[in-house]
């Protein structure tokens, strides 16, 4: 066999390879874009393809989103000047859903806004993501969040059951929270 067979055969061998070792990567990518669409619907129990894709398609992580979910539950629930046991439990029992581990500092961050009232520029640095993140996503795709969003803090709100269980359920002070937070999706 001549050198230029050799040579040929080597150059085939190489360039199959070389496309073996693409396609294996694309798999790999491929498959962890799966398993990270399968952690948001199973942490965050969204559903929406469109949205799921753009998540992804802007690098949103479960642990972005995890925040993104929390802020605002917390805010409902410190705006009428303290949280109620009530209202702990709901944010707790919404963070462990979330995939939030006991122990982990996420947690522990979280138990310490919990206990005060996290600083004001945490709500304005969320305003001005949920702002951004906004103008990325389509109509139906925003809705989705922030019906998911507002679907928890008002689980939140209604938790304690107003003051001493006579009163309507959500204060007014949470009332005007709620749409404080609504108006960042606008």
């Amino acid at each position: 066999m001549s050198d230029y067979g050799n040579v040929s055969r080597k150059l085939e061998a190489a360039f199959f390879l070389e496309e073996d070792r693409k396609l294996i990567e694309k798999l790999k990518l491929q498959k962890q874009h799966e398993e990270r669409k399968a952690k948001l619907t199973r942490l965050f129990g969204i559903h929406d393809e469109d949205l799921l894709h753009k998540l992804l398609e802007l690098n949103i992580h479960d642990e972005t989103l995890a925040a993104l979910m929390l802020i605002p539950l917390l805010e409902v629930a410190w705006a009428d000047g303290d949280i109620q046991p009530k209202e702990q439990e709901a944010i707790l029992a919404m963070a462990e859903k979330s995939g939030l581990q006991k122990g982990s500092a996420e947690y522990e961050m979280l138990d310490r806004w919990l206990m005060r009232k996290p600083d004001a520029v945490l709500l304005k640095v969320w305003t001005h993501y949920v702002q951004a993140l906004s103008r990325d996503l389509s109509e139906p795709e925003k809705k989705h969040l922030m019906d998911d969003v507002f679907g928890r803090a008002r689980t939140v709100a209604t938790a304690a059951g107003g003051f001493l269980g006579l009163c309507g359920k959500v204060s007014d002070a949470e009332k005007a929270m709620l749409r404080k937070l609504e108006a960042a999706f606008e």
